[in-house]
């Protein structure tokens, strides 16, 4: 017979959960801390002791193992099997978290089965698609920005972009310290409005600087303004810089296909990573509490 809700409450088995939960190291396994339930059955209570007494044994005798840098990433690979497209941040937390865990795989296969069986049951479990891994960093740099090298297109567009943005300021700088504006111009500077490069100009000397106004100052006093000798070479600097997004764009999407052809295993193994996680907070919370594993009685008839 399940115990029942009140009971829980009375014996503050929910207050034992936050403590339980305090020692998982990522949400998906705080969850599963959060959601568990006492057992009745003796196979399900003596299975999860004998995990938890791996775990602690194995803790003892390797106390760095971890789950390292795993995330829940299950939303983003959700979308991703949807046809969706990651964000390169979103991308980088999936290769981190296959990386994380292919490398508790190999440590978990390495134990002894017989002190360790039901840990390597969970590391079987876990994912090991280093290919996704390797698509993913090579393409994705660790600040987050999509790389030169992601594919030949991108790496002349950001070659030409340069050449483009040095000649636009080129032009820009000649023109601010020439003397022919230096009475019209309200500063020496260059800037931006609405993704043009322009010149702030005095609005009593509009007509001494030829071009298109894109914006003004609250008090009306200055006009930003983008000259006629530089539009063509702001186009060619935005064109360029439309045609990267674009690429980049494909990039991310090709990149998320091919992690949403695999999201079954890897949302298994994000749940397999959390199993483990869960067995090494029990772990951890029964040597904060100096307990011992007890024996658990078949339960004997009248």
């Amino acid at each position: 017979m399940p115990i029942s809700p009140q009971t829980l409450d009375t014996l503050e088995f929910p207050k034992i959960l936050e403590r339980l939960a305090r020692h998982t190291s990522f949400s998906a396994s705080r969850e599963l801390a959060l959601a568990l339930k006492p057992s009745t059955e003796a196979y399900v209570i003596r299975r999860a002791i004998a995990l938890t007494s791996e775990s602690r044994r194995l803790l003892d005798e390797r106390p760095d193992t971890s789950i390292g840098g795993a995330r829940d990433i299950r939303g983003a690979i959700g979308l991703a099997r949807r046809g969706g497209v990651l964000e390169a941040a979103a991308l980088l937390e999936v290769s981190s978290t296959l990386a994380s865990g292919r490398r508790l795989r190999g440590a978990l296969l390495k134990l002894d089965p017989e002190q360790f069986a039901l840990l390597q049951e969970l590391g079987h479990d876990l994912p090991n698609l280093p290919a996704v891994e390797d698509a993913i960093t090579s393409t994705i740099g660790e600040d987050g920005t999509v790389l030169d090298s992601a594919s030949p297109l991108l790496g002349r567009l950001r070659s030409d972009i340069r050449i483009a943005f040095g000649r636009l300021q080129d032009k820009l700088q000649n023109m601010i310290s020439s003397s022919q504006y230096s009475e019209s111009l309200q500063e020496p500077i260059i800037t931006v409005r609405n993704g043009r490069y322009v010149v702030p100009v005095k609005a009593g000397h509009k007509r001494s600087v030829r071009g298109l106004v894109h914006d003004q100052s609250a008090s009306g006093a200055t006009l930003y303004i983008e000259p006629f000798a530089i539009v063509e070479l702001n186009n060619r600097w935005r064109e360029l810089m439309l045609a990267e997004e674009e690429e980049v764009a494909r990039i991310l999407a090709e990149l998320s296909g091919r992690v949403g052809e695999f999201a079954p295993q890897i949302v298994a193994g994000v749940e397999a990573i959390a199993e483990i996680d869960l067995a090494f907070a029990k772990a951890k919370y029964a040597l904060a509490l100096r307990c011992t594993a007890p024996e658990i009685a078949e339960e004997v008839g009248d």
